[in-house]
């Protein structure tokens, strides 16, 4: 089997290019250069490495970690996933390192150029996987703020109640009004 066509069977198993004709697969399969194998232990992103380039799993399997915690696992990458898009993105240092877990650990690396490159149906379909990744992680982030906001502070009050105490206003221009999940996002943002 020649590396195109293995590239091939293994671009027909993702979700991201399961609407694409076979020609736009066979076109993505084509640019080689794109895909880097691999194995077992191997850094695939490096936390705090300013790289312009995101990731899309292809074969096997991959861990996220902190530099910090070496040994504790944030998320186990699957085919299909896409990972680094923030540095892609933001244009900013990574913020975790991903490691092989598998042998023969397949990822398609996309820059600027590799995405511009490509046709606008396939770049679309793209961006479209990169925008329900960013508006989950954001459901996933409100509502474990939200959590954390209302359970894990019981000295604290609830987001949304008045308090008697009297509160300065000065820095938060949310202060004493009820606020929904996006705007406790925002305001975390904003004071940062």
């Amino acid at each position: 089997m020649t590396p195109t066509h293995r590239l091939l069977t293994l671009i027909e198993r993702i979700d991201l290019f399961s609407g694409m004709s076979i020609q736009e697969k066979r076109r993505i399969s084509n640019l080689e250069h794109v895909f880097i194998r691999y194995n077992k232990g191997e850094a695939i992103v490096h936390e705090g490495e300013l790289d312009p380039t995101f990731y899309i799993l292809i074969h096997g399997k991959a861990i996220v970690s902190k530099q910090h915690y070496p040994n504790r696992i944030l998320a186990k990458l699957t085919p299909g996933m896409i990972f680094g898009e923030m540095g892609f993105l933001a244009n900013q240092p990574r913020s975790t390192d991903v490691t092989a877990l598998s042998d023969e650990t397949v990822v398609m690396r996309i820059d600027e150029k590799t995405l511009f490159d490509l046709r606008s149906s396939i770049r679309d379909r793209i961006k479209d996987g990169l925008i329900q990744i960013l508006v989950g992680r954001i459901n996933r982030m409100n509502n474990a703020l939200l959590k954390y906001a209302k359970w894990e502070k019981p000295d604290k009050e609830p987001i949304g109640q008045k308090s008697e105490k009297a509160t300065d206003t000065s820095q938060d221009s949310h202060a004493g009004e009820e606020i929904g999940p996006e705007t406790f996002v925002e305001t975390l943002s904003s004071n940062q």
